[in-house]
């Protein structure tokens, strides 16, 4: 991937999860599925960015 390839999807994880609410949810056992619901997103991107962001 192209490096703004990768700083574009760094900055929109930020913008739609930000790191400290991942890592909120995560602390406190929510579920992917909760997550997404939580932050209005797919259930895909709420698996990459619990992961990609180290919550889970």
């Amino acid at each position: 991937m192209a490096l703004k390839e990768k700083q574009a999807a760094a900055l929109s994880g930020e913008l739609l999860i930000p790191m400290a609410a991942a890592i909120g949810a995560a602390l406190s056992g929510r579920t992917d599925e909760q997550v997404a619901e939580q932050f209005d997103v797919s259930l895909q991107f709420a698996v990459w960015r619990m992961n990609a962001s180290g919550a889970r």
